[in-house]
């Protein structure tokens, strides 16, 4: 094993931020009209629709606002 590790919360935390670019790219695209209807009924039936939150900017790495319980 090695002796470094990441700490579940960095590491959900990093997880969301990347998943919240994904979804601010896919709002942006869909407003710029670059989706197909066909893709973005996919999108929508996938994940639903994006909410506000995704469009923020959240930095990977960064610790939650709270700790998540054990």
């Amino acid at each position: 094993m090695s002796d470094q590790f990441t700490p579940r919360y960095v590491a959900f935390a990093d997880a969301r931020a990347v998943i919240d670019r994904a979804r601010a790219r896919i709002a942006a695209d869909r407003a710029a009209g670059r989706l197909t209807p066909e893709h973005a009924a996919l999108i929508d039936k996938l994940w639903g629709p994006v909410p506000a939150a995704a469009v923020r900017h959240i930095s990977p790495g960064a610790p939650p606002h709270q700790p998540i319980a054990a």
